[in-house]
């Protein structure tokens, strides 16, 4: 996400250096929020701006599934207990009202799901930089398109991405 803070950065006469360094010292929970402003009050085109806050979206529910899985930690899942699926505890988040009361929070995932929340997030790379690379291409003449992006000159924006449910932790095990 920060290349298309960059690209649109610099399409408002912004150095891309300068752009990149400066939304990375912005707080991680920040970012979304900016680059989701920078394209409402620098960007004309309306579709491009509903693609850019799905993919602010869909990239809030990787980062809540990074979180989770991250740092989380494994537990035994007892004496009748699956090798195919991961047993995880985690404190939950600070805000969440079983949070004050020490509570940790249980999460019980088969190999298959885990694989899917994989795919997920990588199909939000993908839509992310296939977005950057529509910013990078439109407008331009052919000849000032770099030559390893010109096959994708003139192609629409990506279809947007459904967001899928929350990973949720459990209170009980």
């Amino acid at each position: 996400m920060q290349d298309l803070a960059a690209e649109k950065a610099t399409e408002a006469g912004v150095w891309s250096d300068l752009a990149r360094q400066w939304y990375m010292r912005i707080a991680e929970d920040q970012r979304a929020k900016t680059l989701v402003r920078l394209f409402e009050e620098r960007e004309l085109d309306d579709h491009l701006i509903r693609t850019v806050k799905n993919l602010v979206d869909y990239f809030e529910w990787c980062r809540g599934c990074r979180n989770t899985l991250m740092h989380a930690e494994h537990y035994p899942g007892g004496l009748f207990s699956d090798d195919e699926v991961l047993s995880l505890t985690k404190p939950f988040e600070r805000g969440d009202p079983r949070s004050r009361s020490g509570d940790m929070g249980y999460l019980h995932m088969d190999l298959t799901t885990l694989r899917g929340i994989a795919d997920r997030m990588r199909a939000g790379v993908v839509q992310a930089a296939t977005i950057d690379i529509h910013l990078r291409c439109r407008n331009r003449p052919i000849g000032k398109v770099p030559a390893h992006l010109r096959p994708f000159v003139g192609e629409a924006l990506p279809a947007m991405l459904d967001i899928p449910p929350k990973v949720e932790l459990q209170q009980l095990p």
